[in-house]
């Protein structure tokens, strides 16, 4: 879920009540809550990265299959990464030959 809004416009506090009333779940059926703020990175490449890195990062490790998820995405990370790290003239050029 993504809260978009100007500032003062309530997103912090119904993410608060969001959180609380998940936390109140049984252990069980509760879904994984990853808090990610974008203002904290800069910049398109940091913010791509550091949003799957987070993500696989939080994944839960007792379950096997979501482990490999993390995983999987981890790896995505990384050549997401090191794809937006290349000058802009290669990233084009990539672009390009792959339509």
């Amino acid at each position: 879920m993504a809260i978009h809004g100007p500032w003062g416009s309530g997103k912090s506090t119904l993410l608060n009540f969001v959180k609380h009333e998940i936390a109140t779940l049984p252990k069980e059926p509760r879904p994984v809550v990853i808090d990610f703020n974008p203002w904290w990175f800069e910049g398109q490449q940091n913010l791509a990265a550091q949003f799957l890195a987070q993500f696989s990062a939080r994944l839960p490790r007792e379950s096997e299959v979501l482990r490999k998820i993390g995983d999987v995405i981890a790896d995505y990370a990384d050549a997401v990464g090191s794809l937006l790290r290349r000058p802009r003239r290669f990233r084009e050029s990539a672009n390009s030959a792959s339509c």
